[in-house]
């Protein structure tokens, strides 16, 4: 008698105890004991707990260093912490405790009884983090979308894409029937949400910079804090983490997603609670409104001389002239 395959994925509920297909049509590779996918995804997970545990920590840092105390940054650095957290515990509960060890599956086992039911709750508890870690990201993107483009109206089809996907997601949990076909759909209606929202942001910001490259002149520096601020800011790297699992099938990205949603939304609190020194240099300001175009670079501020355009040999702005002192010396003069 051969080994029982494992259930699919995080998302699958097992119909039967040997399964020779995934039960979503989405999902290439199982966890199982012949795929090839296994080790990379488990790995992959692991590293991204790490790069979560470094973001949370400096995070967390900075927040507490600030002059003024944040504290719904904090709370929300801290529940995504803890559900990273949660979700690589499951995972790694469920890859050597029914992955590895898969001696404890036996053919008399039936859905609703004993090893297989164990294996579906583990992977309901993996989508369910999943679910609340993706609800907690996609309002930190929305909040982020309206306060640059100061419209409600503009967030209200991403409020009601991950709505509707989050409702779904969690039914779909308790339906045996249609739950597949739910969770592909609530999938599918969340990554549109999210690839909705990171357009809006980053359409946002291209805007803005914009503007900004009309009035000062731009250098490889600013160019690559961009592109930079671009990538991270507009939660491309979550977005397109999605829409690559829907396109590729892969259960490297499929297991990765939490660690991948926590990552990109901790970096955004950590670029935005980040204080940032001032260069000295009206370029300077400008660059800050490049890396952080929500922002608005302040007013220069210049001396008497530069207010009074002063002339230098060096094209430099001239030591300020004391004209009460030049008065006084012209009354000695009378």
């Amino acid at each position: 008698m051969g080994i029982p395959r494992a259930p699919t994925a995080m998302l699958s509920r097992a119909a039967q105890l040997v399964m020779h297909r995934p039960l979503i049509p989405f999902l290439n590779e199982p966890w199982t004991l012949d795929s090839k996918s296994r080790w990379p995804a488990i790995l992959l997970e692991v590293f991204l707990y790490g790069i979560n545990v470094v973001t949370f920590a400096l995070c967390t840092f900075i927040l507490w260093r600030q002059k003024i105390f944040q504290r719904t940054p904090l709370i929300i650095t801290s529940i995504l912490f803890t559900l990273s957290s949660t979700d690589i515990i499951v995972t790694l509960y469920f890859f050597f405790r029914f992955v590895l060890d898969s001696g404890n599956v036996t053919s008399s086992a039936t859905p609703n009884d004993g090893p297989q039911e164990t294996w579906n709750k583990v992977l309901e508890v993996k989508f369910a983090v999943y679910v609340v870690a993706n609800l907690v990201n996609s309002s930190i993107l929305i909040n982020r979308c309206h306060s640059m483009w100061k419209d409600r109206r503009i967030i209200i089809a991403p409020v009601g894409l991950i709505s509707i996907g989050t409702v779904i997601s969690f039914v779909s949990l308790g339906e045996a029937q249609l739950g597949d076909k739910l969770l592909a759909a609530s999938f599918i209606t969340s990554a549109a949400g999210n690839l909705f929202v990171t357009f809006l942001i980053a359409t946002g910001m291209i805007w803005t910079s914009r503007k900004v490259r009309n009035i000062v002149k731009i250098d490889l520096n600013m160019v690559a804090g961009y592109a930079t601020s671009l990538l991270i800011d507009s939660g491309a790297f979550y977005s397109s983490s999605i829409f690559l699992y829907l396109v590729f099938h892969s259960l490297v990205i499929n297991a990765s997603l939490t660690q991948i949603g926590c990552i990109t939304t901790t970096a955004i609190i950590l670029r935005n609670s980040h204080p940032r020194e001032p260069l000295g240099t009206d370029n300077a300001d400008f660059a800050a409104t490049l890396t952080r175009p929500d922002m608005r670079a302040p007013e220069p501020v210049y001396s008497h001389s530069q207010r009074i355009g002063v002339p230098s040999s060096l094209g430099r702005p001239t030591e300020e002239v004391n004209y009460e002192d030049n008065l006084d010396v012209d009354n000695e003069y009378k």
